[in-house]
């Protein structure tokens, strides 16, 4: 008999916080029930939603989200968990660790189709699976903006998409440079540790580009800080025909743009990039499975668990995302630990 409770975080105004129980189902066919062991706290749009930034007739875009964009909502997408119910047809069995598209709660019932739950390959950590989402997030913008062998790529944000996208760039782009951005020294020398070869800041990048370019400016030019006015910093370090790919997510937050001459002679065009589908002509052979085994790998293989610099109890959440909004430069990646020992050794607990 499955527990027919769980603790969930709610939004219920902006800026507040609410724990609410939560009534738990047995799983019925196609439908499983997971207890959480950790979840991540994404810093993009589920932090807009925390402080009332989403357009206020979004649709949430997920089953095992609820509530709405206008208050009170639950939303979060990114949890790592134990299945302890399975119905049938729902292709899992008691034991399985799986990464599961649901908000954050200590256990819940879920059905499994469109990849909503999705079995963790063996060797991955947890510390490392709860970062699947957002590896995805970053692999499917080089699928959408493809990067070839000597190109200059800028890549500002030197958060965990940020810096998993200059890690992918590096490899792809061979002898060209990349170089990741950011205005905090802090995240700047975590990307370094990760691999990131030139992070700089944002007085430094223009200048940097066009010296080591011959002047040509960037191939390539990733947007992902969350902050739209850097959309003209994009647009400065931009080569002739080269490419501005747009992952940040805005919500209600408007661009203020100025589309100067620079702009349109030099024939810049800006891409937009959704963790949902692929572009490029992709699709067909790179659906959700594929690019969700190849991200779980990655993960693996970058050890992206090092950018988790905080974690908290779900019982906690209000002080973690007060904490998050209050001192951003200080957070690469929170995450709500389930369990009784610390997911890493290097993380804070947020008090």
């Amino acid at each position: 008999m499955i527990k027919n409770s769980a603790t969930s975080v709610w939004f219920s105004e902006p800026r507040t916080v609410d724990l609410r129980k939560e009534d738990v189902p047995e799983p019925k066919a196609g439908e499983v029930t997971v207890d959480a062991v950790a979840s991540l706290v994404s810093r993009g749009t589920e932090m807009l939603a925390y402080r009332g930034e989403l357009q206020p007739k979004m649709d949430l875009g997920l089953p095992t989200a609820a509530g709405a964009a206008t208050f009170p909502i639950k939303y979060g997408y990114q949890v790592v968990g134990r299945i302890v119910g399975a119905g049938p047809e729902s292709g899992f069995d008691q034991g399985d660790l799986v990464f599961t598209r649901h908000p954050h709660q200590t256990r819940f019932t879920m059905g499994v189709q469109n990849g909503m739950v999705r079995r963790i390959p063996q060797g991955i950590s947890v510390a490392d699976a709860v970062f699947i989402n957002l590896a995805e997030v970053a692999l499917g913008c080089l699928h959408d903006v493809p990067i070839r062998h000597g190109d200059t790529v800028v890549v500002f944000g030197l958060g965990v998409v940020g810096t998993i996208a200059c890690l992918l760039a590096q490899q792809a782009a061979g002898s060209g440079r990349v170089f990741g951005v950011d205005p905090v020294d802090g995240r700047r020398r975590l990307a370094e540790s990760m691999g990131v070869e030139s992070p700089v800041t944002p007085d430094e990048v223009e200048d940097l580009v066009f010296a080591q370019s011959d002047s040509r400016g960037a191939d390539v030019v990733v947007e992902v800080t969350g902050n739209p006015a850097v959309i003209q910093n994009a647009i400065a370090v931009c080569g002739r025909e080269g490419t501005i790919a747009i992952v940040s997510f805005y919500g209600a937050r408007s661009a203020q743009l100025a589309f100067e001459d620079r702009f349109h002679f030099l024939r810049q065009r800006i891409v937009s990039c959704q963790v949902g589908r692929v572009g490029s002509g992709l699709e067909p052979r790179w659906d959700r499975s594929r690019r969700f085994e190849v991200s779980a790998r990655l993960c693996q293989q970058l050890e992206v668990s090092r950018m988790l610099t905080h974690e908290s109890t779900i019982d906690n959440a209000p002080a973690a995302y007060r904490f998050l909004d209050l001192h951003p430069s200080e957070v690469t990646a929170m995450a709500f630990n389930y369990g009784n020992s610390p997911l890493t050794q290097a993380t804070s607990q947020v008090q």
